[in-house]
């Protein structure tokens, strides 16, 4: 069979259109495994993203937890979390908050130490500016802690004033107590002297008779229990009048013994000055003295 012009140009048409129809082909392949490693990548990057929020999301959730509760367990925690991160600007912002709970903290324990020391010696004025300047350094976080610390401050200022008045209370009472007690001890003199004064005065020197009204006493004799010696002086010995044949009508001259010095002269003396007593006895009236 004799292949004409005509036929051979349609078999070429043919093949051209076969070949192009296989390098279409190729190109949708290519750019179908390109697509699909794109998708993967952006899957891939969207993991990662996600991966990344998620570890943020979990360290600033552990920084709240410690900012609401600064233990040291809590503060860990946080760095542990916080280090986790990629991203190094929003580690390094998670890193700041940490460190600005740590110097609230120690800002926080310092006050606490400060109003501790003032409540147990709050008559100490220099304890009690530092505590005063503890408190005014916390900052809004700290507010319930600061205002629980200032009303702990104001309560141990009013128990020192209630001590200081108490005690000036006390030493007035004391005061009172002894003066009372001085004043009842005067009184008590004055009202002892008084009776004194009232009862009967003797005055010294003067007599009272004793009670055989015979011999007086003073009073201050009187009041001792001790009497005076009789007042009275005994009479000069008398004797009978002797007669003087010279002298008929003279005094009687004193016998010799009378004036005599010798132990029989003055036996003598003695004896008549008895028997003058004794005379002056008999004869005495009541009231004179002898």
């Amino acid at each position: 069979m004799k292949v004409t012009k005509k036929q051979i140009g349609i078999t070429a048409a043919i093949v051209l259109v076969l070949a192009g129809g296989g390098v279409t082909v190729g190109v949708v392949n290519h750019n179908n495994t390109v697509q699909a490693k794109q998708v993967q990548e952006q899957k891939a990057r969207e993991a990662k993203i996600k991966a990344e929020k998620a570890v943020e999301a979990t360290a600033i959730k552990a920084i709240e937890t410690a900012e609401k509760n600064p233990t040291d367990q809590n503060l860990k925690a946080a760095d542990e979390a916080v280090a986790k991160v990629t991203n190094e600007k929003t580690k390094e912002g998670l890193l700041n908050n940490i460190g600005a709970i740590r110097a609230r903290v120690k800002l926080e324990n310092m006050a606490k130490s400060a109003v501790s020391t003032f409540q147990s010696d709050n008559g100490n004025a220099k304890k009690q500016e530092n505590a005063q300047t503890a408190v005014n350094n916390l900052s809004s976080e700290s507010k319930a802690l600061k205002t629980d610390l200032k009303n702990k401050i104001n309560a141990s200022v009013k128990a020192r004033e209630a001590a200081v008045t108490k005690a000036k209370a006390d030493q007035a009472a004391q005061d009172k107590k002894e003066t009372d007690a001085q004043t009842q001890a005067t009184q008590q003199v004055q009202k002892d002297n008084t009776a004194q004064i009232s009862e009967p005065q003797v005055t010294q020197g003067s007599k009272v008779p004793a009670q055989d009204n015979n011999t007086y006493y003073s009073q201050s004799q009187a009041a001792t229990g001790q009497a005076s010696a009789p007042n009275y002086t005994a009479p000069a010995a008398q004797t009978p009048a002797q007669s003087n044949p010279s002298n008929k009508g003279g005094g009687n001259a004193p016998a010799g013994w009378q004036s005599g010095t010798d132990a029989d002269s003055l036996a003598k003396q003695e004896e008549a000055a008895q028997n003058a007593g004794t005379g002056n006895a008999n004869n005495k009236q009541p009231g004179a003295k002898w």
